[in-house]
């Protein structure tokens, strides 16, 4: 053995005996750190909006939640408000990467916030992935590294299989139902290649605003659209009340007394109804046809987990819009 040979071959001892283990050990307390502030102000900033319910428990150990799709913020909204941390799978596309602007001045602001975003993202433990078409399915080295990784350490990986919400709606802008949508397979063969068990979740928005997220881009603008709900909400009780007093002076009752209707923060239904998990000792061998038929029985049991958070949701609200319709 030479000199050279013997000194490379510390070299690497050097990096993947101490130097990785280092690099792994701080990004934890990275994300520990991050998840253990940020996700108590994203919970206390979202119930201001979302009334968010959580029906069943995530097992213990590790496994891939498979989720349908809502709205554009529904990965943080269940990394915030589910009791586990989840790594989740979220676009790169348009969220994680500046793209150049027609001026300087919003070039150099789309940069800004797509490095805000990488360095939040990293500190967070989510996983960037690419979802364009031109990568041909491939979650490519670095997801599969990442995320074998989270799998190892018996952690949980978060996958809305279904694609980006922007893929959710025809070219109408219609929202696709929930039947017709097309789930990638890409959950099915990482249980299938790790042995660890799907766990299906199905989410579950208020229709009574649920259809204008669609034209919603992020939380911010959502947020916009709940204050102005809000507030067209307090005009029409305010013209309820005047059209009583009217009523009453009419009758010639001046003096009575018009109690001021109660006016209650609206906050839209959100419901997260986890499945039992599914094991994928049944589908093995991993071959095309197992990683379609696992596939295929996720989706079937993401639709009726959704359906049953309706139902949970009419219970806890029999006045929904969607309801009475």
């Amino acid at each position: 053995m030479t000199i050279k040979r013997l000194g490379k071959q510390v070299v690497e001892w050097a990096v993947n005996g101490i130097a990785r283990p280092l690099v792994r050990g701080g990004k934890q307390f990275v994300e520990w750190g991050t998840n253990g502030i940020g996700r108590p102000l994203v919970r206390s900033f979202a119930s201001q909006y979302f009334n968010v319910q959580t029906v069943g428990h995530l097992p213990n150990g590790s496994g891939i939640c498979v989720f349908n799709h809502n709205v554009n913020f529904d990965g943080m909204l269940n990394a915030a408000f589910l009791k586990r941390r989840e790594h989740f799978l979220m676009q790169r596309e348009g969220v994680y990467d500046g793209t150049l602007k027609k001026s300087f001045k919003a070039t150099i602001k789309s940069l800004v916030s797509a490095n805000a975003l990488r360095a939040l993202y990293w500190a967070s433990g989510t996983i960037p992935i690419s979802v364009d078409k031109s990568s041909g399915g491939n979650i490519g080295v670095a997801v599969a590294r990442r995320t074998i990784e989270y799998l190892h350490a018996g952690e949980l990986v978060g996958i809305f299989s279904e694609g980006p919400s922007s893929c959710l709606v025809d070219e109408s802008g219609k929202a696709i139902s929930l039947e017709d949508r097309v789930h990638k397979d890409i959950a099915a063969s990482m249980a299938l290649k790790r042995r660890v068990p799907i766990i299906p979740v199905g989410l579950y928005v208020d229709e009574q605003i649920g259809r204008d997220f669609w034209q919603n881009r992020g939380f911010k603008e959502t947020a916009r659209y709940m204050n102005v709900y809000n507030s067209e909400r307090a005009k029409e009780i305010k013209r309820a009340k005047e059209l009583l007093i009217m009523e009453d002076i009419t009758r010639g009752d001046k003096y009575h007394k018009v109690e001021e209707p109660k006016l209650e923060r609206f906050r839209a239904l959100y419901i997260i109804y986890i499945g039992e998990p599914i094991k994928v000792e049944g589908y093995l061998p991993r071959t095309d046809e197992s990683k379609v038929r696992l596939t295929a029985d996720v989706k079937s049991k993401i639709v009726d987990l959704v359906q049953k958070a309706r139902e949970y949701a009419y219970e806890l609200n029999s006045e929904l819009v969607s309801r009475r319709d």
